[in-house]
């Protein structure tokens, strides 16, 4: 597991740009997400002990709502990155009612990836929570609102 740690540790926002650049429809987007969505193991290298179990029994609840129906076409891709060290820290991206370091192991790097229908566009649909695990681009959907909820 310690070598996964490492890979998930490094920032790879310009790998995540170019992936994520190849695609240009909403269903090729569901697509991909659809089946890169965690398994048990994987939310191990993410979430602290038992947090694992209970994100990924909930994870089930998850998948049909981030996909969506409609059938967008886009033009460019915005990635922004951020650690958990962020979230465990309270350093911008907490939510409230959540406590990172009960939650999350420390500095893995998380990617918004927002798709855009024009170039350089500053809306667009996002999708929070990516994860780089062994070269694949795993979606973890909701995390902070479905831990807060179990708190």
């Amino acid at each position: 597991m310690g070598a996964n740690i490492v890979a998930l540790s490094q920032n790879l926002t310009p790998d995540a740009e170019r992936f994520f650049r190849q695609f240009r429809l909403k269903s090729e987007v569901n697509a991909y997400v659809s089946k890169n969505f965690p398994t048990l193991e994987q939310c191990k290298y993410i979430f602290r002990g038992n947090v694992a179990y209970t994100y990924f029994a909930k994870l089930s609840e998850l998948k049909e709502s981030t996909l969506s129906k409609s059938e967008d076409q886009y033009l460019d891709v915005k990635i922004e990155s951020f650690s958990t060290s962020d979230l465990i820290c309270k350093n911008g991206n907490a939510t409230p009612g959540v406590k990172g370091r009960d939650i999350f192991l420390p500095d893995v790097i998380f990617y918004e990836v927002t798709f855009l229908k024009q170039k350089a566009a500053s809306l667009g649909i996002s999708y929070k929570y990516f994860v780089n695990i062994n070269g694949r681009w795993i979606m973890f959907p909701k995390p902070m609102t479905v831990l807060s909820e179990s708190n």
